[in-house]
């Protein structure tokens, strides 16, 4: 069945044809680990993160799938910026014979013996269009690996995804096992933001790093499902669990929380451990949101003299009060507060005909798909909004409202 699932996926919704496999002849017959990284407009920082993937354990039987991405209207440090990078790799190739050559979309090559492949999305003809970015990205690479599984060129279940800033530990691709691709949908790798180069936004970016972790901590707290930080460069999938969720949406940003939440209704997320993947600290004002929006947005902050500020514990208690409800069958319980938001969200119905019409363990799964990370998060900022406005985090340094 589940091989069946992949197959539908690469007919119905790859974003990459079965044709390409044809131009990677030089790829490895059989390659165990493979690791999709989005490229667009990078510094120079990019070759110390690259410096850790050629020291990587396993490296012989793995690949890295860069697609160097761009919109024809985009600048043209940016156009300029990813050619000179492809240009840089082809020339660090072990191989004489790897050039940059016009209107070619694929390059296979070997850095230290490391295997590459480059999908040149950053010329005519093979620009994105307009809103398409990052999620487009790794859909096309992850879906790159998805081929190579179905035709046994990839022995390994797992696929992941990282971003042209981290820099990897070494043993990287052995902390997940082919066991564990079938009991998790994702794994998510422990993380660390390096805070060198950002001048004063240095303090910006470690408020941000506590504010990702202080929710996931409280959705933790409340016993929520989804209770786990959301970066695309920290993320393993196994090949059978994207293909069920039918890859990464196409989105300009935000891909990772969207792909995760859809992954979680069909399976546990694993939490590894050891040590962290290094993420520079970079600002990017391409990117609609995420690290560098709200980095930017903290440090204009802390500029004006004002503290960044986090949700109210008092919201996730009463998150944690609706999910032990359901649990429990007693929605009607619920304080007026809670219901109410449900109510204004267009959610309470849904919830009590879950509650009454569904028996375990289907009543559970219901539950999960319905009220899913996304609703959680809206759950959350409606009591924000409605009872407890945020409340100011003096220090990153010195957690607080962590727990009630």
């Amino acid at each position: 069945m589940r091989n069946l699932s992949l197959q539908k996926y690469l007919r119905s919704h790859s974003d990459v044809s079965h044709d390409i496999l044809q131009t990677l002849e030089e790829l490895p017959s059989k390659l165990s680990h493979i690791c999709v990284v989005p490229i667009k407009n990078e510094s120079e920082e990019f070759w110390k993160s690259l410096e850790t993937w050629l020291r990587l354990r396993s490296k012989a039987e793995a690949l890295f799938i860069l697609v160097i991405n761009a919109r024809q209207t985009d600048s043209r440090a940016c156009l300029a910026a990813n050619q000179a990078l492809v240009e840089k790799l082809l020339s660090r190739s072990d191989s004489a014979n790897s050039k940059l050559r016009e209107g070619q979309y694929s390059y296979c090559f070997k850095i230290q013996a490391t295997n590459f492949c480059v999908l040149h999305h950053s010329q005519q003809g093979f620009f994105f269009k307009e809103k398409q970015g990052v999620g487009l990205a790794r859909k096309i690479g992850f879906d790159l690996a998805c081929q190579l599984f179905a035709t046994g060129r990839m022995q390994g279940s797992w696929i992941h995804s990282s971003d042209a800033d981290a820099r990897l530990p070494d043993d990287y691709f052995l902390r997940v096992s082919e066991s564990n691709a079938q009991e998790f949908s994702a794994a998510l790798y422990p993380f660390f933001h390096l805070t060198d180069g950002l001048g004063d936004y240095k303090e910006a970016l470690r408020f941000y790093d506590y504010s990702i972790r202080y929710y996931a901590d409280q959705l933790k707290w409340a016993r929520s499902p989804f209770a786990y930080v959301s970066l695309g460069s920290c993320l393993a999938i196994p090949v059978q669990a994207y293909a069920q969720v039918r890859g990464f949406p196409n989105r300009e940003a935000g891909e990772d929380f969207y792909i995760l939440n859809k992954l979680r209704k069909i399976g546990p997320i694993q939490e590894l451990v050891g040590q962290p993947i290094e993420l520079q600290g970079r600002l990017r004002t391409e990117v609609l949101f995420g690290t560098t929006q709200s980095t930017l947005k903290i440090g204009d902050q802390l500029k004006k003299g004002c503290l960044p500020e986090l949700y109210d514990p008092r919201c996730f208690a009463e998150l944690k009060e609706l999910l032990t409800a359901f649990r429990d069958s007693q929605l009607e319980r619920l304080s007026e507060r809670t219901r109410f938001v449900l109510q204004k969200q267009g959610h309470w119905a849904e919830l009590l005909k879950i509650q009454e019409q569904e028996r375990e363990p289907r009543r559970s799964q219901r539950f999960l798909e319905f009220f899913d990370a996304l609703k959680s998060l809206r759950f959350v900022h409606e009591m924000t909004r409605e009872f407890y406005p945020k409340q100011a985090l003096k220090s990153p340094r010195q957690p607080q409202l962590v727990q009630l």
